[in-house]
């Protein structure tokens, strides 16, 4: 059973005066940058306490029911948490990646849950751990996973990010655990492939093993290490092309691997640009940048969309969903919805901002589009009910641009009064 308790991540934002133009500036306001939420989580399974950080992607809260989210796990958030959200909030709101929800554990004190291994002459050294692998893996898989599904809109595809020592414990998950988990990304990790789970093999053996029983596995195994750390540990260059050698027999379109040494970064550091490439090699990422594209070849542009993304869907094995709004993108519903109405396609115009109201249904700019697109045909009484809900929906939730939305709809009937 999981208590919980929530607490606001925030930045507190200062804007002070600049000692260069004091007389410009008459007044200055703090105010709480909220971008998360901190929850502590009671688990029987591990008869403690624990810390998770949980970020929801840009415009959750105003997106319908029918909208469900990767989750992007990782198990070190005393140093990734703020890293995997800033990367992967930044890739979803520039549509390069579908937009996901990040879950950061603060689990204190790592190696007492690592499973017991030999280490060989690895040079690895796990002090006293108490080897409390099955309790880690029962609060992840009972409690924290039916604990965000149940609470967050979410859907199947889930990652898992070790690194360093907790990449033992993602590779464990990914041998032990296989359906918890679409992908894994193992950073700063090919020297734990030199451990074993016994004096006679090593865990590069254990999952060759575990790939040979089980040959329908599907998902995406990402694996990487600063080349800095291969400088000094030749053995990490060895256990790369060994992985890619022995992995390379089970590579299908249902299951793939990438291994490598990410250049120019050290051990911990290299998680970001190694976060970058295995986004970009197990999510959607240049795919989803193709709108222009669809609308132009022959048909009602919305129509396309739909089978394009059903394509996409069936694909990666998960609903995606075209992005409702991104500033300065035309990947999104408002972006190619006004391209349309430039291009004075707007009934397919109507369509696709009638499916933004749809997906968004608590967003009144979505609203306030689709009044525009009905006045460009002279739909005044559909533009009108528009507007009305643009503003009903701003108000509704105190929405900053309200007064612009009512001036809007005030514009709207100054027009067609005339």
């Amino acid at each position: 059973m999981l208590k919980q308790i929530f607490i606001g991540l925030v930045v507190t934002v200062t804007v002070g005066i600049s000692h260069y133009s004091q007389a410009d500036i008459t007044k200055s306001v703090t105010a709480p940058l909220s971008y998360g939420n901190q929850i502590t989580l009671t688990s029987d399974a591990l008869n403690r306490d624990h810390v998770v950080d949980i970020y929801l992607p840009q415009g959750y809260n105003k997106t319908s029911d029918k909208v469900r989210y990767p989750v992007i796990y990782t198990l070190d958030g005393w140093t990734l948490s703020q890293g995997v959200n800033g990367v992967v909030s930044h890739l979803g709101n520039t549509a390069a990646m579908p937009k996901s929800i990040v879950v950061a554990l603060h689990t204190p004190n790592i190696w007492r849950y690592l499973p017991q291994l030999d280490v060989k002459d690895s040079g690895w050294n796990f002090g006293n751990s108490s080897h409390q692998v099955n309790e880690y893996m029962q609060f992840i898989k009972d409690e924290l996973i039916p604990y965000i599904d149940k609470s967050y809109r979410t859907n199947d595809f889930r990652v898992l990010i070790g690194m360093s020592p907790s990449a033992i414990l993602a590779l464990h998950t990914f041998i032990k655990e296989p359906e918890l988990f679409k992908a894994h990304y193992l950073f700063a990790a090919i020297d734990i492939f030199s451990l074993g789970y016994d004096k006679e093999s090593t865990l590069m053996d254990s999952l060759v093993k575990h790939l040979k029983s089980n040959p329908q596995r599907t998902g995406y195994l990402y694996i990487s290490s600063a080349k800095s750390d291969a400088q000094g540990n030749p053995q990490q260059l060895i256990n790369a092309s060994l992985l890619r050698k022995r992995l390379s027999s089970f590579s299908n379109e249902k299951f793939k691997f990438k291994v490598e040494h990410i250049e120019n970064s050290e051990h911990y550091p290299m998680a970001i640009p190694g976060l970058l490439s295995a986004i970009d090699f197990s999510f959607p990422s240049k795919e989803l940048e193709v709108f222009r594209d669809i609308i132009k070849t022959p048909g009602n542009a919305l129509a396309k969309i739909d089978t394009y993304y059903d394509e996409l869907s069936s694909k990666y094995g998960y609903q995606i969903h075209p992005a409702a709004n991104l500033q300065r993108n035309v990947n999104s519903l408002r972006g190619i919805g006004y391209i349309l109405l430039r291009e004075d396609r707007n009934v397919e115009a109507i369509d696709v901002f009638s499916r933004w109201t749809e997906v968004t249904p608590d967003e009144p700019n979505a609203f306030d589009s689709l009044a525009d697109a009905y006045e460009s045909i002279d739909k005044n009484d559909l533009a009108f009910k528009a507007h009305q809900r643009a503003v009903a929906v701003a108000k509704r939730l105190n929405d900053p641009q309200t007064e612009f939305y009512q001036k809007m709809f005030t514009d709207f009937k100054t027009r067609i009064a005339k």
